[in-house]
């Protein structure tokens, strides 16, 4: 369901291993955050308290920075609202969300966070629709432009089916949020007032609510209205945070010059003449830094920080010293004709996946392949009925497991009779099932 994204990972690696994947995925990051600080200072915000906008930005999306396509999407939501934005302020025709057409197709194939980006541009159409019948300023203002609005939708749902697997991957994504996850997978938690995501978001909420508060009703454009209803997202799923802190950094932008506020900051100068672009120049010394690390890991040296060899494995996170273990364990599964079958925690198995394929795993966190009821079972399993590994393991005749280290399953398979510890270290516990 994010193949585009996972073969493109899988040739930065080829290129030059978990190095390339970690610059390419910073690299994204500070793409990303550069060009939301540029929307501010064109918007005439003062540098400081751009800085300040974009310390909470980042705090409210720190959950999802890690190396996988969800960062694609971040970006590519940002884009999409960005060109709203600008086609409701006249700064662009509406024919300019015609290059979401191409922008959709990619970001299809690449993460299902695509389908966040469609109904920003359905509810976007609707709440121009209704400024136009309320007899407000609206890009749609006559028949011509609800037929290319409607042309456009059409477009974009078309491409959504334009990959190897057609209507199975939108069904995937479906799928994915129609299951209960937030009940089970921390990924898919609601945020928590107990976590920083939480308290920056409402941060980031109030000085938009401010905002939109000090300008004119009348004067009000509906995509601004729009970072409401991801925030309402992100406090259903945190994953969604960092998707309301871009829109609606986005959205701050784009209101001030327009608020009642705007001259109280021009007074106190954090509000000046919005700046004029400053062109592709300005990108050279980072692209070429970007380059120099890149040819770096690829020639295999070993800059410091930069070039190849620095990524490590948390070793308090992944079993890295229990891999001798799990390759003999391979080595013995490809000498034996049915394998051997590992019962291991859900977020080890893309670990063993990675580093041991011949094994064959129990669960890996790819929770579209699993029903709600198994996924439930085996939550409950993990929190509080450890002994449910011993039905398992007879039933899928598991010969080891691979648990995280003080884990119910671990501190149940320490003192049962049918399993034996071959080692343990500082992130997991590998056991052998004895026979009987």
């Amino acid at each position: 369901q994010q193949w585009l994204g996972e073969v493109t990972m899988a040739a930065g690696y080829a290129l030059g291993g978990w190095d390339t994947l970690l610059l390419a995925a910073a690299t994204l990051l500070a793409a990303l955050f550069t060009w939301l600080a540029a929307r501010l200072l064109r918007a005439g915000l003062h540098w400081m308290a751009t800085a300040v906008i974009l310390v909470f930005v980042a705090a409210a999306s720190s959950h999802s920075f890690h190396v996988r396509p969800h960062l694609v999407t971040m970006l590519f939501t940002g884009v999409t609202f960005a060109a709203l934005l600008d086609v409701e302020s006249k700064r662009r025709p509406l024919s300019h969300l015609w290059w979401l057409v191409p922008l959709f197709l990619l970001w299809a194939n690449t993460h299902g966070g695509v389908l966040g980006g469609m109904a920003t541009v359905v509810l976007a159409i609707c709440g121009w629709s209704v400024w136009h019948v309320c007899r407000r300023k609206s890009p749609l203002d006559g028949a011509r432009h609800y037929y290319a609005a409607v042309g456009l939708l059409a477009a974009l749902v078309a491409v959504l089916f334009v990959n190897p697997f057609g209507s199975d991957l939108p069904r995937a994504w479906l799928q994915i949020l129609a299951m209960k996850l937030p009940e089970m997978i921390a990924e898919h938690a609601p945020l928590s007032l107990r976590s920083s995501e939480a308290w920056a978001a409402l941060t980031l909420l109030t000085a938009w609510a401010g905002l939109l508060a000090s300008v004119p009703g009348r004067s009000w454009r509906a995509t601004w209205c729009l970072p409401f209803v991801w925030f309402l997202l992100a406090w259903t799923r945190v994953r969604h945070a960092p998707l309301f802190a871009v829109v609606g950094t986005l959205a701050l932008a784009d209101m001030l010059p327009h608020t009642r506020l705007a001259d109280w900051l021009r007074r106190n100068d954090y509000l000046r003449t919005p700046a004029e672009k400053l062109g592709l120049r300005p990108l050279l010394i980072p692209i070429g830094v970007v380059l120099v690390a890149f040819c770096a890991q690829t020639l295999g040296h070993a800059v410091p920080v930069v070039g190849a060899g620095w990524v490590r494995f948390d070793r308090t996170k992944w079993p890295t010293g229990l891999l001798p273990e799990l390759e003999s364990l391979e080595a013995l599964a490809a000498r034996r004709p049915g394998g051997v079958r590992l019962f291991n925690g859900l977020n080890l198995g893309g670990f063993v996946e990675f580093h041991t394929p011949g094994l064959r795993t129990f669960i890996d966190d790819r929770c579209e392949l699993y029903d709600d009821a198994f996924l439930a079972q085996y939550c409950a399993a993990e929190r509080s009925n450890p002994a449910q590994l011993d039905v398992w393991a007879t039933a899928h005749g598991c010969q080891a497991a691979l648990v995280g280290r003080g884990s119910p399953f671990d501190l149940y398979l320490r003192t049962a009779t049918r399993w034996r510890l071959l080692r343990a270290d500082a992130a997991a516990a590998l056991y052998e099932r004895v026979a009987d």
